[in-house]
């Protein structure tokens, strides 16, 4: 490494870099620049005439004995200065490292062993939002498992808010979760044991490096984000209210029947009038099951999926139980049906049939068809 004379050689004080700057001293009674190395104590004065740092000639006859001593307290001051400012940075930087981000995870003990993850959710979700991973959006909960992979009754739950740890832990600690359980749980805020960051060095320490996301993955992320702070402002307290209203949704994405495989997007290319066919089949095909068309709430086609996707929303459970376990693996035009329930989150994708442009497109595309034919 350069020695601090060759870093600062042909530099005037003023072109010094921050770092360099803050060894820097001025003394007013001669008007000279100082800067001094404090690995070696060493001091080098800025001679404006030559352009160069030199090493200060302490018996230079120019300079008087009141003038000497009162450079020698200056440059006393100016080191105290620096020895102060170097504890200063010290201090900031072992402040900076005892900062610790709230503690917003619970540790649950004594959970039942059929317990699920959904009932997990159900429940403490009274008490608070519960963190989601941004990139994936599942809900921060882990379950711990022994040696044979079986559940142990214990989980670590993570909030948004540190008094939803505290609100679930005065509420739920030493009580049973469902009447009829044998032991009541435990909750206790969850203790974490500092890591240790790897640190890169040049006898082969090596960072870990960070994860890179692509557009999609980024803007994935985004959305996450926006949902979860929408989410948050949003949250009632009333835990009867968040309940009902979780429950409504979850009842009605139950009731929603995918239809999959059920056309071929080049087809409703071709002819345009081939979708409300397709609904209408669908339809006649539900009610051959003995189901009335008033449960039918709605069907969707989605023109731009190409799987094929249709949605039928049912007004109760039992009739998109009884189409799933009838239409699955069914043919329909030379095609065989996937029939499953909606899985609460998949956004399918569809034209908007009221952009009169893209229905002139369609049409022409018709008419070229027919005029093939």
């Amino acid at each position: 490494m350069p020695s601090l004379l060759d870093q600062i050689q042909g530099l005037s004080p003023d072109k010094l870099d921050s770092k360099l700057a803050e060894l820097l001293s001025f003394n007013q009674l001669i008007k000279r620049w100082y800067i001094e190395d404090i690995s070696t104590g060493e001091e080098y004065e800025y001679n404006p005439i030559l352009n160069r740092w030199i090493i200060p000639n302490n018996d230079d006859n120019d300079n008087d004995n009141i003038t000497n001593d009162a450079t020698e307290n200056f440059k006393k001051l100016k080191k105290l200065e620096l020895e102060k400012l170097k504890l200063q940075k010290s201090n900031s930087s072992n402040n900076y490292k005892e900062i610790k981000r709230k503690n917003t995870c619970i540790y649950v003990e004594h959970l039942p062993l059929d317990i699920s993850i959904d009932e997990i959710i159900k429940e403490f979700s009274k008490f608070g939002i519960i963190s989601e991973d941004f990139k994936t959006g599942l809900k921060k909960i882990k379950l711990y498992k022994d040696d044979m992979g079986d559940f142990k009754g214990d989980c670590l739950i993570e909030y948004l808010k540190e008094e939803s740890c505290n609100l679930a832990i005065e509420l739920l600690n030493n009580t049973k979760l469902r009447i009829g359980d044998l032991n009541e749980i435990k909750l206790s805020k969850a203790e974490f044991k500092e890591k240790k960051k790897s640190v890169e060095s040049d006898n082969g320490g090596i960072t870990k490096p960070k994860l890179k996301l692509n557009f999609k993955e980024k803007l994935k992320l985004k959305k996450n984000i926006s949902r979860i702070e929408n989410k948050l402002s949003n949250w009632s307290d009333n835990e009867q209210e968040q309940e009902q209203e979780q429950e409504h949704q979850e009842q009605d994405d139950e009731k929603i029947v995918v239809f999959e495989n059920v056309f071929k997007v080049e087809s409703l290319k071709k002819d345009p009038l081939l979708k409300n066919e397709i609904i209408q089949d669908i339809k006649e095909g539900i009610q051959e099951l003995n189901i009335n068309s008033k449960s039918i709430q709605n069907i969707i086609l989605y023109d731009l999926e190409i799987n094929g996707i249709i949605t039928v929303k049912f007004n109760n459970l039992k009739d998109a139980n009884i189409c799933i376990s009838k239409m699955n693996l069914r043919y329909f035009d030379g095609l065989q049906l996937k029939v499953y329930k909606y899985d609460g989150f998949t956004r399918y994708k569809k034209s908007n049939e009221d952009e009169n442009e893209n229905e002139l497109e369609r049409l022409n595309e018709f008419g070229k068809w027919v005029d093939e034919v």
